[in-house]
Protein backbone atom coordinates (compact mmCIF):
# COMPACT_ATOMS: atom_id res chain seq x y z
CA UNK A 1 0.00 0.00 0.00
CA UNK A 2 2.85 2.85 0.89
CA UNK A 3 4.26 2.09 -2.86
CA UNK A 4 0.95 2.74 -3.98
CA UNK A 5 0.72 5.83 -2.26
CA UNK A 6 4.28 6.91 -3.22
CA UNK A 7 3.40 6.69 -6.74
CA UNK A 8 -0.33 8.38 -6.45
CA UNK A 9 -1.71 6.01 -8.18
CA UNK A 10 -5.58 5.12 -7.60
CA UNK A 11 -5.97 1.72 -5.90
CA UNK A 12 -8.79 1.38 -8.29
CA UNK A 13 -6.99 1.65 -11.13
CA UNK A 14 -4.64 -1.09 -9.98
CA UNK A 15 -7.29 -3.43 -9.48
CA UNK A 16 -8.69 -3.39 -13.11
CA UNK A 17 -5.10 -3.38 -14.46
CA UNK A 18 -4.35 -6.70 -12.66
CA UNK A 19 -7.93 -8.03 -13.33
CA UNK A 20 -7.08 -7.36 -17.16
CA UNK A 21 -3.54 -9.19 -16.11
CA UNK A 22 -5.11 -12.11 -14.64
CA UNK A 23 -8.11 -12.58 -17.73
CA UNK A 24 -5.37 -12.17 -20.35
CA UNK A 25 -3.26 -14.79 -18.64
CA UNK A 26 -6.24 -17.11 -17.52
CA UNK A 27 -7.81 -17.09 -20.71
CA UNK A 28 -9.08 -20.10 -21.66
CA UNK A 29 -10.68 -20.22 -25.43
CA UNK A 30 -14.36 -20.69 -24.83
CA UNK A 31 -14.68 -22.74 -28.19
CA UNK A 32 -12.37 -25.83 -28.69
CA UNK A 33 -11.71 -27.47 -32.39
CA UNK A 34 -13.43 -30.43 -33.01
CA UNK A 35 -11.26 -33.12 -32.69
CA UNK A 36 -9.13 -35.00 -35.81
CA UNK A 37 -10.09 -38.01 -37.18
CA UNK A 38 -6.74 -39.41 -36.34
CA UNK A 39 -6.72 -37.83 -32.34
CA UNK A 40 -9.94 -39.48 -31.46
CA UNK A 41 -8.21 -42.74 -33.22
CA UNK A 42 -5.05 -42.14 -30.90
CA UNK A 43 -7.04 -41.97 -28.03
CA UNK A 44 -9.62 -44.45 -28.57
CA UNK A 45 -6.33 -47.08 -29.45
CA UNK A 46 -4.70 -45.95 -26.33
CA UNK A 47 -7.64 -46.63 -24.28
CA UNK A 48 -8.45 -49.79 -25.47
CA UNK A 49 -4.62 -51.11 -25.23
CA UNK A 50 -4.58 -49.81 -21.53
CA UNK A 51 -7.42 -52.14 -21.07
CA UNK A 52 -5.53 -55.16 -23.32
CA UNK A 53 -2.45 -54.73 -21.21
CA UNK A 54 -4.11 -55.48 -17.82
CA UNK A 55 -5.26 -58.54 -19.45
CA UNK A 56 -1.36 -59.45 -21.46
CA UNK A 57 0.34 -58.42 -17.91
CA UNK A 58 0.54 -62.12 -16.79
CA UNK A 59 2.48 -62.64 -20.62
CA UNK A 60 5.68 -60.53 -20.43
CA UNK A 61 6.31 -60.78 -23.97
CA UNK A 62 3.07 -59.25 -24.98
CA UNK A 63 1.90 -57.06 -21.81
CA UNK A 64 5.06 -55.00 -21.44
CA UNK A 65 4.63 -53.88 -25.37
CA UNK A 66 0.92 -53.44 -25.69
CA UNK A 67 1.57 -51.17 -22.13
CA UNK A 68 4.46 -49.42 -23.54
CA UNK A 69 2.33 -48.62 -26.84
CA UNK A 70 -0.74 -47.58 -24.59
CA UNK A 71 0.97 -45.03 -22.74
CA UNK A 72 2.30 -43.27 -26.21
CA UNK A 73 -1.17 -43.49 -27.66
CA UNK A 74 -2.94 -42.18 -24.59
CA UNK A 75 -0.79 -39.04 -24.31
CA UNK A 76 -0.82 -38.20 -28.07
CA UNK A 77 -4.18 -38.22 -27.39
CA UNK A 78 -3.90 -36.32 -24.29
CA UNK A 79 -3.30 -33.03 -25.97
CA UNK A 80 -6.62 -32.37 -27.32
CA UNK A 81 -9.13 -31.07 -24.38
CA UNK A 82 -12.04 -32.68 -26.01
CA UNK A 83 -10.63 -36.24 -25.76
CA UNK A 84 -8.93 -35.40 -22.09
CA UNK A 85 -11.00 -37.65 -20.20
CA UNK A 86 -10.19 -41.03 -22.40
CA UNK A 87 -6.77 -40.21 -22.72
CA UNK A 88 -6.66 -40.14 -18.96
CA UNK A 89 -8.20 -43.24 -18.56
CA UNK A 90 -6.38 -44.99 -21.26
CA UNK A 91 -2.54 -43.84 -19.86
CA UNK A 92 -4.01 -44.85 -16.19
CA UNK A 93 -4.94 -48.39 -17.52
CA UNK A 94 -1.63 -48.24 -19.63
CA UNK A 95 0.78 -47.27 -16.16
CA UNK A 96 -1.67 -50.03 -14.38
CA UNK A 97 -0.66 -52.79 -16.76
CA UNK A 98 2.60 -51.67 -17.26
CA UNK A 99 2.94 -51.93 -13.47
CA UNK A 100 1.11 -55.50 -13.56
CA UNK A 101 3.46 -56.39 -16.10
CA UNK A 102 6.71 -55.43 -14.36
CA UNK A 103 5.58 -57.69 -11.44
CA UNK A 104 4.71 -60.38 -13.52
CA UNK A 105 8.73 -60.28 -14.81
CA UNK A 106 9.76 -59.92 -11.02
CA UNK A 107 7.53 -62.86 -10.20
CA UNK A 108 8.76 -64.78 -12.87
CA UNK A 109 12.31 -64.26 -12.40
CA UNK A 110 12.41 -64.58 -8.63
CA UNK A 111 10.79 -68.18 -9.55
CA UNK A 112 12.99 -69.30 -12.26
CA UNK A 113 16.47 -68.19 -9.78
CA UNK A 114 14.40 -69.94 -6.57
CA UNK A 115 14.97 -73.36 -8.78
CA UNK A 116 17.48 -72.88 -10.55
CA UNK A 117 20.14 -75.53 -10.38
CA UNK A 118 22.31 -75.24 -7.27
CA UNK A 119 20.50 -72.75 -5.69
Amino acid sequence: MKWLREQKMPLQRVRHASQAILRQTLSIPRTMAAPTENQRRAALTGFVLGICSIFTALFPPCGLPIAITGIIMSSSGYRVGALRKIAVTGLVLSIVGLVLTMASITIAVGIYIGHAPGA
